[in-house]
């Protein structure tokens, strides 16, 4: 019976518990913690503090996040502009000029002459110009493309009427400033000086000693000289004996045979030493060398009196450009008449022995415009009987000088003095009628 009763109180205990915890739940569902509820353990009332949640089957809906804004790409730093960058002129190598059995003989080199094309091919002036200048110079590149291959007359009397036009608006400055550079191996160079603003550039008394074989080559460069930097204007390599032994004497070096870029011609000089006592020789002056007699001196006065020249050149072209008729003219005759006449401006040097011996030891003033040219100017000069007088006459231009003739004397020791009429055929060469001078000896 005891039990019994201890079964039925076991039951009625087990109701009453489940009784009990369904009282204290209710209808209420269980909420779920969070790890901060966990943490937080049991609130004032001594209830675990609760978070609300979603009905079931449903997600939180995320809080919107804003989208990050793309900063802006920094733009690139545009790339400077190239800059034309020009240094001192680097000449090229000479050639090695080894050849088996070479024989070397001394020649003495001169530069003579340089013709360079006016502008570049797209137009541009070679230094700063203005816009008038630049005209007038694209338009003489194209006319001396149009010029005979190896004329260099044709190219002076371009140049004259170009120079004359652009003297007039100011642009001389645009030319180029010319120096020509040669090497022959050997240890062998020579650098003409700086011909400033020149399409025709011509040198004097630079002769240099060069040691050759005629199998020799030489490279030859012609620069323009600037402030930021040189410029090569051609470089051609020739052997310079054979081509000149081929010239008399003279080398032309044509563009058109040599491709010699923006050179239109050069002209070097290339001749034995002379060395029978005159300007340039070794034996100087009409001294004595080894086991050769002296030869008497005596100094002498000269005085060039006056001249009568040819009215036109050889090929019967006027000597400057001629206002009435734009004989001579050609590119830019309607300037002519503000620059003078057709008439040559003359003028007269005397040399020792040769024209470009070594220098003119007198040099008459220039008479403008003048087919009858008087000076009455006198100079002084130490002459052995060996010799002789080279009178060269010129005409005076604004590019290069143009050679009127040469008249000579005979040998001192056979020449008489007092007054000498120098003729043509007779004394004179090229256009010259006749040259009056007076001959003294103190």
């Amino acid at each position: 019976m005891r039990q019994i009763f201890s079964s039925i109180l076991s039951v009625l205990l087990l109701s009453l518990l489940v009784a009990l915890m369904a009282s204290g739940c209710g209808s209420k569902k269980p909420k779920s913690k969070t790890s901060g509820d966990v943490d937080a353990g049991v609130g004032d009332a001594g209830q675990a503090d609760e978070e609300e949640v979603d009905e079931p089957g449903t997600e939180p809906e995320p809080e919107p996040v804003a989208e990050p804004v793309a900063e802006p790409e920094p733009e690139p730093e545009p790339e400077p502009e190239p800059v034309a960058t020009k240094g001192p002129a680097v000449f090229p190598r000479a050639p090695a000029n080894n050849q088996p059995n070479r024989q070397p003989k001394q020649y003495l080199l001169s530069v003579k002459k340089a013709q360079i094309v006016p502008g570049k091919p797209s137009g541009e002036c070679w230094d700063d110009c203005s816009g008038e200048a630049q005209m007038a110079i694209g338009t003489a590149v194209s006319k001396i493309g149009a010029l005979p291959p190896t004329s260099q007359s044709g190219f002076d009397y371009a140049a004259k009427a170009l120079n004359l036009g652009v003297s007039l608006v100011g642009g001389t400055d645009a030319f180029p400033d010319v120096f020509v550079h040669i090497r022959c191996g050997h240890g062998q160079g020579h650098k003409t000086n700086v011909a400033k603003n020149k399409m025709v550039a011509t040198w004097r008394y630079e002769n240099k000693k060069f040691n050759l074989d005629e199998r020799d080559e030489c490279v030859i460069s012609v620069w323009d000289k600037d402030d930021d930097g040189d410029e090569e204007l051609g470089r051609v390599t020739v052997p310079l004996v054979q081509r000149a032994n081929a010239g008399g004497g003279k080398a032309v070096l044509y563009t058109a045979d040599e491709g010699f870029g923006f050179v239109y011609s050069l002209e070097i000089g290339l001749k034995a030493p002379d060395t029978s006592g005159g300007g340039g020789g070794t034996s100087g002056g009409g001294g004595s060398s080894a086991g050769t007699p002296s030869v008497p001196k005596g100094n002498y006065s000269i005085e060039i009196v006056k001249a009568k020249i040819k009215k036109t050149k050889k090929d019967g072209s006027t000597w400057d450009v001629d206002p009435k008729t734009n004989k001579g003219g050609g590119l830019l005759a309607s300037l002519a008449g503000k620059a003078g006449g057709k008439e040559a401006d003359v003028f007269v040097e005397a040399w020792k022995n040769g024209y470009k011996s070594q220098a003119p030891f007198m040099t008459t003033a220039i008479k403008k415009e003048n087919y009858y040219p008087v000076w009455n100017e006198t100079g002084g000069m130490s002459l052995s009987d060996t010799d002789h007088i080279n009178f060269m006459v010129w005409d005076k231009d604004l590019t290069a000088n143009d050679l009127i003739g040469e008249c000579k004397t005979k040998l001192m020791g056979k020449q008489n003095t007092g007054e000498v009429w120098l003729k043509a055929g007779k004394g004179c060469g090229g256009q010259v009628e006749y040259l009056l001078v007076k001959i003294t000896k103190n």
